[in-house]
């Protein structure tokens, strides 16, 4: 006899073996149904006037004996109904299936509308079939007075087996429905301003578009070539804009092999969308209508609670503009700021659940500051500082980064030390990201170029590749375009109310 999996239960393997000796098939091929438990639900007055035979499928939950009969309780997506058994009133084979029916079983019930003596709706079964035979423990808790309490309390397991918490939580089933229309609305929106949605590869022989460690595998069939799962969207798309596609978007996965905290996970889903003839000035007033836009539809508000706190979306979102912060915070102007005293201190002051998140030790996070563009020790500063004033909580533009960490971006007009760019924020986190392009060839090379020539930080990847095809790209002639990154995950957060990536990501990393 084989040896089955632990979570196999003997006395539901039992009962399976029960059916099949009887020559039933609790694994049958199709059921027709006349109707959801939800629509039973809405309709049943006027079925059970009708007297019309129904016929549904969903899960056992409990069952109660009388007797002669069963009250056994169904439930499906949250909704939950009441089925009766009775010897006599249903088919011998019906009667004698329930004793081999166990809580978390698919039963496809047929039978008429009735009302019990206490007035609650019931169906009056004449058949009833196994439909699907559960072997392992489905946790449902008990259910009293129409609420529920799960025994599946571990919030680790319920988003590694995320089928039990979708079987046991309406909420949990609720909340995807909710990313899927937001996800959904994002679509529609941009194609109804024109945009075309586009393919983009997952497997990349040069990963770029962000500074992020890559996920690496190989191709076979070209002998074991080293290629990269995607990091960005960007790269891409900015092919479509030089081979003549004005407007265009990708949704889809991207992959970065760093840490795991409340808004980041390795694998996540992002929109870019690039659109010619545009700049971030443009692209930033696009941004607040496509957010508002999903926000209302999904939840018929721009203004709700998010962590405890009001949130107010409606537009125009503050501006907040980086080169006017540095003044503020450090008293100088960019060219002026101290680096040795800056390297210092965020040396100092780095804590060890921030070590823990990148994975390195105090040493080498010295080594990998000493060696980072003074713009990206400067941001640093900047976005703790924000944080402490609490001017992320609501929706803002943080603008106008510096040039030596954004080198796929156009310089600021009248201020070289800086690039047109922008991060959206809101609640204390980034929501996306946006550049006027960089579209001049011999500058993006010598962009490229420079970002290489000190690149011994300690860090264990090569952080800034460098696409020649991208180049040569660039090189045939790109007009000027806005381009932006949409944080989906991040704006489902909101629109759910979730304060963790992980409980909005239907299959999140799973955690050791």
């Amino acid at each position: 006899m084989a040896e089955y999996p632990e979570s196999f239960q003997d006395h539901r393997l039992d009962k399976r073996k029960n059916l099949l000796e009887s020559g039933v098939n609790p694994y049958p091929y199709s059921f027709e149904t006349t109707h959801t438990i939800a629509a039973l639900s809405d309709d049943y007055d006027a079925l059970e006037e009708k007297k019309a035979t129904i016929s549904v499928a969903a899960r056992l939950l409990s069952t109660r004996k009388m007797g002669k009969s069963w009250f056994i309780d169904i439930i499906d997506n949250g909704s939950r109904f009441q089925t009766y058994v009775r010897k006599g009133e249903c088919s011998d084979e019906s009667a004698e299936l329930v004793a081999n029916l166990d809580i978390g079983d698919w039963v496809g019930v047929t039978g008429e509308a009735f009302k019990t003596r206490s007035g609650e709706p019931t169906i009056l079964v004449r058949e009833m079939v196994c439909l699907g035979k559960s072997v392992a423990d489905v946790p449902f808790g008990k259910v009293h007075d129409g609420t529920s309490s799960y025994t599946l309390s571990n919030i680790e397991t319920l988003r590694q087996k995320r089928y039990l918490d979708w079987i046991t939580d309406e909420e949990s089933v609720k909340r995807f429905k909710l990313r899927s229309k937001a996800i959904s609305s994002i679509r529609r929106w941009m194609e109804g301003e024109g945009f075309i949605e586009v393919d983009t590869p997952t497997l990349e022989m040069v990963y770029g578009g962000a500074d992020a460690r890559p996920f690496k595998t190989q191709v076979h069939a070209l002998s074991n070539q080293e290629v990269f799962l995607n990091i960005s969207l960007e790269l891409p798309l900015k092919r479509y804009i030089v081979g003549g596609f004005p407007k265009v978007f990708a949704l889809g996965k991207c992959f970065r092999n760093e840490g795991i905290d409340a808004t980041h996970n390795p694998e996540f889903t992002l929109m870019e969308w690039y659109e010619a003839f545009t700049d971030y000035e443009f692209q930033m007033e696009r941004f607040e209508k496509l957010t508002c836009h999903v926000i209302e539809e999904c939840i018929g508000t721009l203004k709700f609670e998010y962590k405890g706190r009001e949130i107010d979306m409606t537009a125009p979102w503050k501006r907040i503009r980086i080169p006017e912060l540095i003044s503020e915070i450090f008293g100088c102007d960019y060219e002026d700021i101290d680096r040795k005293e800056l390297e210092d201190k965020i040396i100092g002051d780095i804590t060890d659940e921030k070590l823990s998140f990148v994975g390195i030790t105090r040493d080498e996070y010295a080594i990998q500051i000493r060696g980072e563009k003074l713009g990206a020790l400067v941001m640093e500063i900047v976005e703790e500082e924000l944080e402490k004033t609490d001017r992320l909580w609501s929706p803002c533009f943080i603008c106008d980064h510096p040039a030596d960490i954004s080198p796929l971006t156009k310089l600021k007009r009248g201020n070289p030390n800086f690039v047109e760019r922008f991060e959206p924020h809101v609640a204390n986190f980034e929501i996306g990201n946006a550049y006027s392009e960089l579209t001049d060839p011999v500058e993006q090379y010598e962009r490229f170029m420079s970002q290489r020539s000190d690149d011994d930080n300690g860090k264990d990847y090569d952080e800034h590749p460098v696409d020649m095809d991208f180049v040569h790209a660039i090189a045939c002639g790109m007009p000027p375009t806005g381009g932006v990154g949409f944080g989906v995950d991040r704006i489902i957060m909101l629109i759910t109310g979730m304060e963790s990536i992980r409980d909005i990501i239907p299959f999140p990393m799973r955690l050791k």
